[in-house]
């Protein structure tokens, strides 16, 4: 992949690709997005450890809950992670394989789950880690036929 890249464009993906990890964090500890408050609000507590238990609660409720929360849970923890999982093996080429993409897309949403969990500012849930994961793959995939065509 890298290799059909130039000297001048990596640079530009580096830069886009650190940019999005900041908005990463930005949006998770210092904004207040759409669902936060309603994680509390539907009966969530502190932790979530059963996988599909939250996805299966807002799929239960969703007559009571907004569209932006169910899309914000469910799809945006899918989308935030695309460009992470697109960008990752151009940035770094070691992980150009997708289960390093997967496991790197594990870690940091383990790593954001936790300091949700400890700073009190969230809950740690395991649908976030599934589907931030599903995300990064989603993204490697996707930036893999991108960057072929390319």
């Amino acid at each position: 992949m890298l290799d059909k890249i130039k000297d001048k464009n990596l640079k530009l993906i580096k830069a886009v690709f650190y940019m999005h990890l900041i908005y990463l964090f930005y949006l998770v500890f210092f904004s207040n997005p759409a669902g936060r408050e309603a994680v509390f609000e539907y009966g969530f507590d502190s932790m979530n450890l059963m996988p599909f238990n939250t996805i299966a609660h807002y799929l239960r409720v969703r007559e009571y809950v907004s569209f932006g929360v169910l899309f914000s849970n469910i799809v945006g923890n899918i989308i935030i992670f695309m460009p992470f999982g697109m960008l990752l093996p151009l940035v770094h080429p070691k992980t150009a394989k997708w289960w390093r993409v997967l496991l790197v897309s594990v870690g940091l949403s383990l790593f954001i789950e936790t300091v949700q969990f400890v700073a009190s500012i969230g809950i740690f849930d395991v649908d976030d880690v599934i589907l931030n994961s599903l995300g990064g793959l989603f993204g490697y995939l996707i930036g893999g036929a991108i960057w072929k065509r390319g």
